[in-house]
């Protein structure tokens, strides 16, 4: 999720619907729900929720939803599809880096892409929000493809990948004495082409793991993917579980 919210607009908006299928969303809904050792009427935070995909899915299997992020239409989106089905779910306006929530949540998650779209400072204020916000033994849920483990072994400078009747060009600069990558997403659909820049802060899972213990958060487990795979040097994605002390 790129820290900008002019990103989800003309195609960038098409090419974010488009790269998950709702049979991936089923997917990863059955995956967070163990993951979290959710169970129905359990209370849940997604941030960010986007336009509450996941959300709205686990809504549905009988969990009190609470969805956040920058992007107003997305937020609008997925009220309106509450509403609709009579869901117990409620989407605000919130900058992670200032989530105040009392301890009512029994898991936390932030799938995706979006780890990552602060610097050291900002994720620990987005992880301390998170702490604040679980019960005591809650646990939290994060997704990322780009930790330095999954990010540094496969770093291109420059890729194409097709997604659905769009196509999308990534053009990366990694910053090493930073910690950070920059990257212009081109979108090019039936001869339209819009560009835009997002930048992510690269951490080790070492530094993850201290981070989060920094805020009270215990790693308790991690894998590669939906099906559990272990974690190593040059794994796609990483998937960890934290659990709230106290």
């Amino acid at each position: 999720m790129p820290s900008s919210t002019a990103f989800y607009s003309g195609l960038g908006l098409e090419i974010w619907r488009a790269a998950v299928t709702p049979e991936e969303t089923q997917a990863e809904v059955d995956f967070l729900m163990e993951a979290l050792e959710a169970e129905e009427g359990d209370r849940l935070l997604d941030a960010p929720c986007g336009y509450g995909r996941h959300a709205l899915e686990a809504a549905r299997r009988g969990c009190s939803v609470t969805g956040v992020d920058l992007v107003e239409d997305f937020l609008a989106e997925a009220a309106l599809a509450a509403r609709r089905e009579s869901l117990d779910a409620d989407f605000l306006v919130e900058d992670l880096r200032e989530m105040s929530f009392e301890p009512v949540f029994d898991g936390v998650y932030c799938l995706g892409n979006s780890f990552g779209i602060f610097d050291q400072a900002g994720t620990q204020r987005f992880l301390e929000g998170v702490a604040s916000a679980l019960v005591p033994g809650g646990r939290f849920l994060l997704e990322s493809g780009l930790l330095a483990e999954s990010l540094l072994p496969n770093y291109e400078e420059r890729l194409w990948r097709p997604v659905g009747d769009l196509l999308l060009l990534m053009e990366n600069s990694y910053d090493a004495l930073e910690g950070r990558l920059d990257t212009t997403y081109t979108v090019i659909q039936d001869g339209l082409q819009e560009s835009r820049e997002a930048s992510h802060w690269i951490f080790t899972l070492a530094e993850l793991r201290a981070l989060l213990e920094s805020t009270g958060l215990e790693t308790v487990g991690f894998c590669a993917d939906l099906d559990g795979a272990p974690f190593e040097l040059g794994s796609d994605r990483i998937f960890l579980v934290a659990e709230k002390q106290g």
